[in-house]
């Protein structure tokens, strides 16, 4: 019985101490760390590759005469005496062009000021899209249009080639009141007798 007593109380004090060693929170924080030093000798390891070509770079120019000349040159834009140095700028970027697409409310279309049919329409978008690739495509649609026309014209929009810039609709305009003027009548001239 003793015997018995005794090899449990050892086995109770083993397994509270093996229990407190593996979860103490120093175990959790030495994991964490060696996670910590596992990236950091990682970062090592790049600085030290960058530090090697640096170093073989700073000995090219040292070592390399023309290698430090063909530097001076694109760097600071150098020159040996009585060279001319020629610098070419990229070409500049030509600016977008919108062109118009009017629909009116009879169905009407009118592309760049020009009025063509809808079953023409896709061949003259390809064409300016050719022409001027940089065009973009602003269309003016009439609220009053036939839905038939309208989603025709939708269409053939989505299929062209040229990009939209935008869509608008048109308000049909409120009609004008006229407004007879006539002409106001000169005051009469007083009449003096004598």
């Amino acid at each position: 019985m003793k015997h018995l007593t005794v090899v449990l109380l050892l086995m109770s004090i083993i397994s509270g101490l093996s229990y407190f060693v593996l979860t103490h929170p120093s175990r959790q924080e030495a994991t964490r760390l060696r996670g910590d030093l596992a990236q950091i000798q990682q970062k090592n390891q790049t600085v030290k590759q960058e530090n090697a070509l640096l170093e073989r770079q700073v000995v090219a120019l040292r070592d390399d005469p023309r290698l430090a000349e063909r530097r001076a040159r694109e760097s600071a834009g150098l020159a040996r005496p009585g060279e001319l140095i020629y610098q070419f700028e990229a070409p500049r970027r030509r600016a977008g062009v919108t062109v118009e697409l009017r629909a009116s409310a009879d169905g009407v279309l009118r592309l760049a000021g020009e009025t063509t049919a809808a079953s023409e329409l896709p061949k003259r978008l390809d064409a300016l899209h050719k022409a001027l690739p940089d065009a973009r495509l602003k269309v003016f649609i009439h609220a009053d249009i036939n839905p038939l026309d309208r989603q025709r014209i939708e269409d053939l929009i989505q299929t062209s080639p040229v990009p939209l810039a935008e869509v608008a609709e048109v308000k049909p305009k409120a009609p004008r009141r006229t407004i007879k003027k006539t002409p106001a009548k000169a005051p009469a001239k007083p009449t003096t007798t004598q």
